[in-house]
Parts: structure tokens; sequence; C-alpha cells
């Protein structure tokens, strides 16, 4: 305790005017009760004698010991949401005793209220103590938290119902309606429907019995009647072997187109696509004619052997084709030209040289006929034909030429011989003959002397 001392007059303080030391005290100890007690001074002693010590009136009342603080804590409850209100709370604790005292000094009985108090849907509420006393104290209530947890709702196998379809187009975005949803684990009459309509296939190709997934959020879900879907924790994805993607239709277009004839069916008109979807490409497209003839209104179709890629080896389609009709093969132009040939009579039928050819294409059925021939001297001149199977595909250029068959040599060669003046000029020699061909022959050979005299 401390104070001071009052009524030194002529300018004394106490310093000059006392002796001892000065201090204070009271009957009151720490375990005396909340009240007002006296603080008494002492331990001075006036100089001379010249001033008499009095107690100041308020020093009877000067120590004011005033109630402690009691904090009384309403202790937390938790319930698992079950329709039922909730009421009363789970006790108090308390904080703030002196002196060794204990709750034994607490009189009263605990009452509680708050928000607390007929609480039933799941979310969190204050428990409000109240109802105690507590001598030398005074009394603090804190709000104890009562948490009342959803109720699980329970997700039944199969919980997507129905069938999720769609014709493929590259992505694996499912949509769905609420029918799809099957929900179960409401408590009572509760429920809700689930309002998205978009989820995932496992993957984008065509296929039936595909899982299907949707992600989903409290906001994804639609309460029915009085329900009130704090009460339950929702499920956070749904799915079901529910999905079907069919094929998509691509239809492959052969263009009409013309050509020169070359021995092959390959047209250069470029194929149409429709149908293909997202990412996907075809390559490898070509058309051909529906055969290697010259013509009008032919047939062009679009050939096999294209690549389709859809990260499914193309079954994610059903392809279609579909061919022209207005194709068109012109003729190839070609030319045989004869070969000018001269000979020597050899007594047998002789042909020109074979006819050159240019224009015609490698390996079809073309031949060339009317090639000039004769046997006897002289000239003879080609009538050159085109024929084969191939032959129509060309408009051909021919050029004849002439076959020349030259005279043979032949020499006959009279043989020495002698004879008896018979006075004639007949030899009975043999006449040699050579140069003849073939099958020809020489008759009525003789030979004579230049004259008929002996010699």
């Amino acid at each position: 305790f401390s104070g001071t001392v009052t009524g030194f007059v002529n300018g004394e303080n106490q310093a000059s005017a006392t002796t001892g030391t000065l201090s204070f005290g009271s009957t009151a100890t720490g375990s005396s009760s909340v009240g007002s007690y006296g603080i008494t001074g002492s331990g001075l002693t006036a100089t001379n004698g010249n001033y008499t010590f009095t107690q100041s009136a308020g020093n009877t009342t000067a120590l004011t010991i005033n109630p402690a603080t009691l904090t009384v804590t309403a202790n937390n409850a938790s319930k698992t949401y079950d329709g039922l209100s909730y009421s009363g709370g789970n006790g108090v604790s308390y904080s703030g005793f002196v002196n060794g005292e204990t709750s034994s000094i607490v009189g009263g009985s605990a009452s509680y209220g708050g928000s607390s108090q007929g609480a039933s849907n799941a979310g969190s509420y204050a428990i409000t103590p109240s109802g105690l006393s507590a001598s030398n104290y005074t009394l603090n209530y804190v709000d104890g938290t009562l948490t009342i947890t959803p109720a699980v709702l329970a997700i039944i196998t199969g919980n997507l119902t129905g069938t999720v379809s769609k014709v493929y187009n590259g992505n694996n975005t499912a949509t769905l309606t609420s029918s799809n949803y099957l929900l179960s684990g409401w408590v009572g009459s509760d429920g809700a429907t689930v309002t998205k309509t978009t989820g995932t296939y496992d993957n984008a190709n065509a296929g039936t019995n595909k899982t299907v997934t949707v992600s989903l959020g409290l906001s994804d879900f639609s309460a029915t009647g009085t329900t009130n879907l704090s009460n339950y924790t929702l499920p956070t994805s749904v799915t079901g072997n529910v999905g079907t993607i069919t094929r998509a239709a691509l239809t492959l277009t052969a263009s009409g187109g013309s050509k020169t004839y070359d021995g092959g069916t390959t047209s250069s008109g470029t194929v149409s696509v429709s149908g293909l979807q997202g990412s996907d490409t075809i390559t490898g497209l070509s058309q051909v004619y529906a055969n290697k003839n010259a013509g009008t209104g032919k047939t062009i179709s679009v050939a096999s052997g294209y690549t389709l890629s859809d990260g499914n080896s193309g079954s994610n389609y059903d392809v279609s084709m579909v061919d022209a009709s207005n194709g068109v093969i012109t003729r190839a132009s070609a030319s045989v030209s004869g070969t000018a040939t001269s000979v020597t009579y050899n007594g047998s039928t002789q042909t020109q040289t074979a006819a050159t050819r240019s224009g015609f294409v490698n390996g079809d059925d073309i031949s060339v006929s009317g090639l000039a021939s004769g046997r006897n001297a002289g000239t003879y001149t080609s009538s050159l034909v085109v024929g084969g199977n191939d032959a129509s595909n060309y408009d051909v250029s021919i050029t004849n030429a002439n076959l020349s068959i030259t005279r043979a040599a032949l020499t006959l060669t009279a043989n020495a011989g002698s004879k008896t003046y018979d006075g004639g000029t007949s030899s009975s020699g043999t006449v040699s003959v050579s140069g003849l061909q073939g099958s020809d022959t020489i008759t009525g050979l003789s030979q004579v002397y230049a004259n008929k005299n002996a010699g």
C-alpha cells in the first residue's frame, strides 16, 4: 500500500518535520471477501512533538476488493443431421477461480439458450449458457458451438441410368438430362434433382456401354419441396456405363473429270469429303475410272487405300462413297508408219519391214496388218490397218510405204566342147545356170558354135 501525509505548516514537510518510516497496512487479506476495507498509515514521529497524526476519514474504505472474473464457457456439442430439433447443452467449463477455489462455490443451475435451441438443419449454432452464480466473482458467459453435420447422401450402384447417346463428333462431351441421375439416401421426404446437363465419356470413340462421368457441385442440385441441401454431403461425381456414341456418317464423293487415254484408270480429280469431325484427318484419297478405255459418261469411283486418322482405326465412321458418272477419257494420238523396204527377187513372197509405231502405251494389245508383200519384181504399197483389243483407245495417223522387189541376176554359161564337123553349129555341151531363185525353172537351154567350120 502507499499514501501521503498532509497538513505541514511553515514550509515544513515530511522529511523536515518527522522521523521514522511511513508505512500503510490493512486488516484485509488475500482471502478476504469482496467489499471495502480500511488502510491505516503509521511509522512516523513528529519532531519536537509539533504534529499530532490522525487517519484521514477516507482511510476507512480506502481498500476495495472487487469480484474476480469467472469465465463460464458452454461446452461444444455435435450431432449428425437426423431431422430432430436440438435442445439443452453439453455442460460448461470454468476458468478464473482464485485462492484454490473450485466449481463447488458455484450456485444455481446451468441453462442454455442461443440459436442452438430448436436447431435441426446442418450448420453451426451458438449454445449460450446462463443461470449460475458465485460469490466474489463476476460471471462471464462464453458461447459454445453446436455443429450439426450433414447426413451422408448415398449414391446407389448404377447412379447414372438410361442411355446417354450422341453421334460421334470428335470429342468426349456427353449430354444428359435430369432423368439420367439416380440418387438415394435422403431422409424422409427430402430429395433433389440434378440440373447439370454435361459430362464426359471415357473417350471420344464410337461404342456402347461407355463410362460416362459427371463432376458435380452444389449449384448442380435443385432441392425438392422443403429439402435443405446443407443437411447432406452431396456427391461430387457420378458415373455409369450408360454411354453410347454411334458412328458418324462420312461421305466421300468422286468428282467428274477428263483425261487423255494413258492405259490406266487413275483420275486426277479431287475427292470431296463431308462429315469429317473435330481434328480427324483423311489422307491418301484418290479416284479411279471404272476401266481404262476411252469413252464418255464413264463412272469414276473413290479408290480404296486411303487412311482415316480418328484415333480408332477409322471405326468412328460409317463411310459411304458416291460415284461420279460424267468421266471422260479421250483417245490418245498415235501413229503407224510403214517402212520403205527394198529387196531383191528371191523366188518367194517377200514382206516389207514391220511398220514403226509411236504413241501407244506399252503393254496395250495393238496389232498392225496390211504390210506390203509380193513375189515378183516390182513395187508394192502397204495398206496398213491398226487392230487389237486396245486400238479403239487411239486416234491413229497411218503413213503407208512401198516394198520394192528388184530383179535378181541370172547367169547362163556355155561349156566348152568338141564335135566332128557336121555342117551345123549345134553343140552337145550343157549350159551352166547361176542365180535361178526358189522353184523357178529354165528350159530349152542349148549352146551353139560361132560358125559351122572346123577349127
